[in-house]
């Protein structure tokens, strides 16, 4: 029996702050037990070299703040990064973890609200449940534990949101231009950010066929889409050193797609027939859903038309994967993008249940989700095995990073540096560290576990630091210590929430036959 359940506002808001606390709780846990304050390998150019000595010498221009990083244009988090700076006075990449948490708790939270408008309650609380189990395991560990990572958040936060808004945007209305700005703000976060606006013009492009949009103003809306796809495509930087990392081959691509789409249903199993079995039953839902939707040609004010382009950008955030890294098609930090294709495919199991009245039925509905959920909670177990496994290996070579570090800066002794094991400095050359680290200028802006206390009060007495600087440093000892108390208090609200409108919907007698 479907409950009807509560007010839009509980519908909206409560359940997705909800799941976004009990992630965010769950971050600040790992982040606490396993976070290091050291900058870590492409830190101490990006900032150490770059942003900040440019910044506080008052030479930062924007051509620098939009130059590349590798393939990317990491704009956001180049800004992200300098108003931390600003907040804290010093380089903390821990409280750019913290910081990078709550933009992921944000993506959370649009995630689960941009799938109520698809289900009754009760499959729409299951599709929340399922996500802040999910993203609450340290899969992304990867991401999570390194603080100059936010371009990954930032991406995907700024992507969906633009996804969101712009499946149903009239042609240069308000929303239309709000999606457009969140779409370039995803590539200026990632390369990857192509993928979302390549989505976008192809979910308006399939509403053009379908005759759900039309006028000239469409047209013009739908070349836009394109020339902006285009020039963030042109944009990208070739490098050369990467080339390696490429496919070579349709084969190749192949592999590393089919690797990717099937984590983690058959993660650890080497037979490509297997990972192709894996790969069609995790993205089943998702391709039926896009044949529905084509067939239904539903109006272009329904949400269905999202389940369609979430589709879309995952299948090319995938083979963009496949093609540019497919010597390392499954890397920790890649995986919060990978994962996000699982909501979205238990969203379009759930959809579809609900659409076809021969699946309505409890017994049949509930063994096609068991089905599709058993090899992606036997594979997430594997994953979460593999993943304490990492993240403790990590936190090791981490403290090692951080003793020989803060040795050569007492001693100045380069030979703390030198002749160490790779992980056990945090950059791969150690006489450019040595140079970057003891410049004037970035030396008094490291952590204190590098440089003691004093240098980092310092730090604080300039700019906004010396009124911000120690509520941001109490927020932050706060977060890692007790962080991880938003893990209950957000089940609580999910679950009082739950209960509230149960019991109001069950004394109203507001119930249905739906599944």
């Amino acid at each position: 029996m479907q409950i009807k359940l509560g007010k839009p506002f509980a519908s909206t808001l409560i359940y997705p702050l909800a799941c976004a606390l009990a992630v965010v709780g769950a971050k600040c846990w790992m982040i606490g037990r396993y976070g290091n304050p050291t900058p870590f390998w492409d830190q101490w150019d990006a900032e150490g070299v770059l942003l900040y000595p440019r910044y506080l010498g008052g030479t930062l221009q924007l051509a620098d703040l939009i130059a590349p990083h590798n393939e990317h244009r990491i704009l956001m988090t180049r800004l992200w990064s300098l108003l931390l700076l600003e907040l804290e006075g010093y380089w903390d990449p821990i409280l750019q973890m913290l910081g990078n948490t709550l933009i992921f708790g944000g993506l959370v939270a649009l995630l689960v609200a941009a799938f109520r408008p698809l289900f009754a309650q009760t499959s729409w609380i299951m599709f929340a449940f399922f996500s802040v189990l999910l993203f609450s395991l340290p899969l992304g560990w990867g991401t999570s534990l390194e603080g100059f990572n936010s371009q990954w958040y930032f991406m995907l936060l700024f992507g969906l949101a633009g996804l969101v808004a712009v499946t149903n945007a009239r042609a240069f209305a308000l929303r239309w231009w709000v999606a457009l700005l969140l779409l370039i703000a995803g590539y200026f976060s990632m390369a990857g950010g192509t993928a979302a606006a390549a989505a976008a013009f192809s979910i308006c492009a399939l509403q053009m066929i379908c005759a759900r949009r039309s006028g000239a103003s469409e047209w013009l809306a739908l070349i836009i889409l394109l020339a902006v796809t285009g020039a963030m495509a042109l944009a990208v930087p070739v490098l050369a050193h990467h080339a390696p990392l490429k496919a070579h081959s349709a084969g190749e691509f192949l592999e590393a797609l089919i690797i990717i789409m099937s984590w983690p249903a058959a993660i650890g199993i080497n037979s490509i027939g297997v990972r192709t079995l894996g790969a069609l039953i995790l993205y089943a839902p998702a391709l039926l859903t896009i044949m529905h939707v084509i067939k239904t040609r539903p109006p272009l004010t329904d949400r269905s038309w999202f389940l369609g382009v979430f589709a879309g950008w995952m299948t090319l955030a995938a083979a963009a994967l496949a093609y540019g890294r497919a010597a390392t098609p499954i890397v920790a930090r890649e995986l919060d993008l990978i994962m996000l294709a699982m909501p979205l495919n238990f969203g379009c199991l759930l959809y579809l249940l609900h659409v076809n009245r021969p699946f309505q039925r409890p017994r049949l509905a509930q063994a096609v989700v068991a089905l599709w959920l058993i090899p992606v909670c036997l594979g997430t177990a594997v994953a979460f095995k593999q993943a304490m496994r990492s993240i403790a290996e990590k936190r090791d070579f981490s403290q090692k990073e951080t003793r020989n570090l803060r040795a050569f800066l007492d001693t100045g002794d380069i030979g703390a540096l030198t002749n160490k094991p790779e992980l056990e400095i945090p950059y791969p050359d150690p006489k450019r560290l040595a140079a970057i680290a003891s410049s004037p200028v970035i030396r008094a802006l490291l952590p204190p576990e590098l440089v003691g206390a004093e240098s980092a009060a310092r730090a604080q007495q300039r700019g906004v630091a010396r009124y911000t600087g120690h509520a941001v440093e109490a927020f932050k000892n706060l977060a890692r210590r007790w962080g991880v108390i938003l893990i209950p208090i957000g089940l609580l609200i999910f679950a009082l929430s739950f209960w509230t409108q149960f019991r109001r919907a069950k004394m109203d007698g507001e119930t249905s036959p739906h599944a």
